[in-house]
């Protein structure tokens, strides 16, 4: 965070947010993490002279942040910004209006670029892939806790209709490579057969499986495996 900045909220293309900064009191830091869907408040420090109606500048835009693909939020000591990308011109609209609508609105700057349709896609789908929320149980069945995943996944690939789809497996290194290649294929068709059911285009889906061979995380650890049985997406030009 530049120097003659006070505070800052990011939130990142897997939907992260992070805190940084100064802020008036403890509990103010409390506001500004829980709008943040942040367990606690880290990296911030209190600091006496911040305007008085700081949080509820920090917490709007923070919620404004949060309908936004990625961006920043902060203020500079004389004046609050955000900055991000959309998916689509509704979310920036919505954004922009929830800060309009604060008592100190000509304070703020905004500015909030709406991604190309296939851009947007491949970021949803991203932040999607990021939660590793889509799990199975045995060798490809789904648990039960992936349909909404699987549910906003189609909405978001809704965004570009004509984009090819690659839906890519992956496994921990438990097994043999062979047996994790195929699993990881199985799991890949899983999600196709989902994504069919939920209206987007057969066509559109390809089913890749790469078992074992792209690791993110270390296979000795228990989280690590967890981190690498994934399933990921590569949306393609349309």
């Amino acid at each position: 965070m530049p120097d003659d900045l006070v505070f800052e909220a990011d939130r990142s293309a897997g939907g992260s947010v992070t805190l940084k900064g100064a802020v008036p009191a403890a509990a103010d830091a409390t506001a500004l993490a829980n709008e943040a869907g942040l367990r606690k408040a880290t990296g911030l420090v209190t600091k006496d002279d911040l305007p008085a109606d700081f949080t509820a500048n920090g917490t709007t835009g923070i919620a404004a942040l949060s309908g936004l693909v990625e961006g920043t939020v902060g203020f500079d000591g004389s004046k609050w910004y955000l900055r991000g990308k959309a998916d689509r011109k509704a979310a920036a609209d919505q954004a922009a209006s929830q800060i309009a609508a604060l008592p100190n609105a000509a304070g703020w700057s905004v500015g909030i670029d709406v991604l190309p349709p296939l851009a947007a896609c491949q970021a949803d789908v991203d932040a999607i892939a990021a939660r590793n929320a889509i799990t199975f149980t045995g060798r490809a069945t789904l648990v039960k806790t992936s349909e909404p995943v699987l549910d906003e996944l189609a909405k978001d690939l809704a965004i570009c209709p004509k984009a090819d789809v690659h839906v890519q497996g992956h496994t921990d290194a438990d097994g043999s490579a062979d047996i994790n290649l195929a699993l990881s294929v199985e799991r890949a068709e899983s999600v196709v057969n989902e994504l069919i059911k939920r209206g987007i285009g057969e066509e559109r889906l390809y089913a890749e499986g790469f078992g074992e061979t792209d690791p993110i995380a270390s296979n000795e650890t228990k989280d690590g495996k967890a981190k690498n049985r994934r399933i990921t997406f590569q949306v393609t030009t349309e």
